[in-house]
């Protein structure tokens, strides 16, 4: 985060990005400031897409109920548009068939309930939202790149360029912030004028993580609506969980080889300690290639799935 102290009076805020931590960004500053501009490098998807890559397939935001509820307090009535959209309604501790170490949990209900999506859209919702909410105080810059800022008495701000062009418009800004999601590039134009910003470092790690979108079978009957299998002794866990239009997101997390195609992915399927989850996918339609990492990232993820899989199923 930057801010022009100079002349800081909470005008224009800038976002650089507009993944899920840009837009909440974005939501967040306009409590604050007059005008919010989210900076994307490319160009934002007019409908939500089958995800491409692992990172678009893992909803870790909704699979945690007190996410989803956080969601819905920043942007209230999200729910119900999600219903619009697809979402199905899934109330964890009755819905979903849970195998722990000990067992299967018993199925009881709660008030830990939440409509599982796609990252993907779920971000084209909370743009149209953002957007709807803001009455017009925020505005999405696509295709721009900073290529340099501006630091001065009368006017400060960042110097946006075309993608691959190396002179632009100035617009102004009181703060900037990063919420690109990526590492930054070490020839940043923030960095090189020496504003701290965030860097990631990703090692390597035993724990690896695969997912797959699947179209749940026609009238498929099988007393649940989502399966938590937790790894144990030695053998994967495996999360199959419904997002929208009917689809079904399954991820798998191992200790050994991340499957990256039909075959591996499905016989590590027929190593979860409960055969339930790969006898349903030998009914569905896969409509994803295997998306794996093997990486400190993936690790995170999937302890993350599993701590609040714990949590939640006490």
């Amino acid at each position: 985060m930057v801010r022009f102290p100079q002349i800081s009076q909470n005008q224009h805020a800038v976002v650089l990005g507009a993944g899920l931590d840009g837009l909440l960004t974005a939501r967040a500053l306009t409590e604050y400031f007059q005008r919010v501009i989210v900076v994307v490098s490319g160009v934002l998807p007019t409908e939500a897409a089958l995800p491409q890559n692992l990172a678009e397939a893992l909803p870790m935001h909704l699979l945690s109920v007190q996410g989803f509820r956080n969601l819905e307090r920043l942007f209230p009535g999200l729910s119900a548009e999600l219903m619009t959209a697809g979402a199905p309604t899934v109330e964890w501790t009755a819905d979903a068939a849970m195998l722990l170490p000990g067992g299967w949990a018993p199925r009881f209900h709660s008030d830990l309930i939440s409509r599982p999506v796609t990252l993907n859209l779920l971000q084209q919702v909370l743009r149209q939202r953002l957007l709807d909410y803001s009455g017009g105080r925020v505005t999405f810059l696509e295709g721009r790149e900073v290529v340099g800022i501006e630091r001065g008495t009368a006017r400060s701000g960042l110097r946006l360029g075309l993608r691959g062009a190396s002179t632009g418009e100035i617009i102004p800004a009181d703060l900037v912030v990063y919420a690109a999601g990526a590492p930054v590039p070490v020839n940043h134009p923030l960095q090189q004028a020496g504003w701290p910003l965030p860097t990631r470092t990703i090692t390597g790690s035993p724990i690896g993580l695969a997912a797959r979108l699947y179209r749940r079978p026609l009238a498929y009957q099988a007393g649940w609506q989502a399966l938590l299998i937790l790894p144990q002794a030695g053998q994967p866990g495996g999360v199959l969980m419904p997002v929208e239009h009917g689809h079904w997101l399954v991820m798998l997390m191992t200790e050994g080889d991340v499957p990256r195609d039909e075959t591996a992915f499905m016989a590590l399927a027929r190593r979860l300690p409960a055969p339930v989850l790969a006898d349903a996918l030998q009914q569905a339609l896969p409509l994803t290639p295997v998306l794996a990492q093997h990486d400190a990232q993936a690790a995170r993820c999937s302890m993350a799935i599993w701590r609040m899989i714990r949590t939640e199923s006490c």
